[in-house]
C-alpha cells in the first residue's frame, strides 16, 4: 500500500511534475488494459491487420504444449505474467534456498523469523547459559518448505499434464518466483511451441490462401509433437461366451 506522502510523478496541463499521492486525482491506465490476454501475446500489434488479429488471439486458446517447448525469442512482456499467475506452475512461498530436488518433490529453507523472537525473549529473561539452552531444546534458526510436482497426469483435454523444474540444489530463489514449469510453461515464461525459421514462397502454384508447404525436419525431428492421453475400454469374449471386461 502506498503512503500518502510519498511523491509520484504527475502530469498537470501540459508539464510533468512531481507531487504527493494525496494531492493526485487521477490516473494513467496501461494500454494493454484494453485488450485480452490472447491478443497482449501478439508482438508489434499496433501494426497488424484488425482481421489477422482476431484470428491469432482466438486460435492461441487452441494451441497445444509441444513435447520440446522453447520461449519466444520475440516478446511482449505478457509471458512472465501468464506463467506467474497460472495455476499449472508453482511459486515459491517465501524467499528460501533449494536443500533436495527431484522430479516428484522439491524441499526449500527458510529464516524462521520466530528464532530472533526466541533470542529476544530469552535475552530479556535473562536466562543463564543460553548457549546450553539452545542446544538442549535444538532450536533451528531455519524452516523447511515441501512442494510437491504434478507428474503423469491427463487434462480434462486428454493432454499430458507434467511438472518439472530445472532448479539445483543450493540456488537461491525468491519469494514468488516460478520453481516449476507446467506443461504450457518453459523457464518461469509462457512456452506454447517453437521457434522456427519460416519462409513465404510461390511453388508451383501452392500458394493458395492458407495453404503451406513444411518441411520433412519438422516432422522427422518432433518438432511440434504433442503427447495426449486417452483411456480405452474393450471387451474380451472367452470360448464359454462369458464376457469377461478389460481395461486398457
Amino acid at each position: 500500500m502506498y503512503k500518502k506522502d510519498k511523491k509520484i510523478y504527475t502530469k498537470q496541463g501540459f508539464s510533468f511534475t512531481s507531487q504527493k499521492i494525496k494531492n493526485s486525482n487521477f490516473i494513467h491506465i496501461n494500454t494493454n488494459q484494453i485488450i485480452s490476454i490472447g491478443t497482449n501475446l501478439i508482438p508489434f500489434l499496433e501494426h497488424d491487420d484488425a482481421n489477422r488479429a482476431l484470428m491469432g488471439s482466438n486460435m492461441q486458446r487452441q494451441a497445444l504444449s509441444v513435447k520440446k517447448k522453447e520461449k519466444p525469442k520475440i516478446e511482449t512482456g505478457m509471458e512472465i505474467e501468464i506463467a506467474k499467475n497460472s495455476q499449472s506452475t508453482i511459486k515459491a512461498r517465501r524467499t528460501s534456498f533449494i536443500e533436495f530436488v527431484s522430479t516428484k518433490k522439491i524441499i526449500t529453507n527458510y529464516f524462521n523469523q520466530n528464532f530472533n523472537k526466541f533470542i529476544t525473549f530469552s535475552y530479556n529473561k535473562k536466562i543463564k547459559n543460553k548457549i546450553s539452552t539452545f542446544s538442549k531444546i535444538k532450536l533451528n534458526p531455519f524452516k523447511r518448505k515441501l512442494y510437491l510436482l504434478e507428474n503423469n497426469r491427463k487434462s480434462n483435454q486428454n493432454t499430458f499434464v507434467k511438472q518439472e523444474t530445472n532448479l539445483k540444489k543450493g540456488e537461491y530463489i525468491k519469494k514468488g518466483q516460478v520453481i516449476a514449469d507446467g506443461i504450457s510453461t518453459h523457464q518461469g515464461q509462457l512456452a506454447l511451441g517453437r521457434n522456427v525459421l519460416i519462409g513465404y514462397i510461390s511453388w508451383e502454384g501452392y500458394n493458395f490462401e492458407d495453404a503451406i508447404i513444411i518441411s520433412k525436419k519438422l516432422i522427422d525431428q518432433n518438432i511440434f509433437t504433442s503427447l495426449h492421453l486417452k483411456k480405452y475400454k474393450t471387451f474380451v469374449i472367452n470360448e464359454k461366451n462369458e464376457e469377461v471386461r478389460a481395461e486398457i
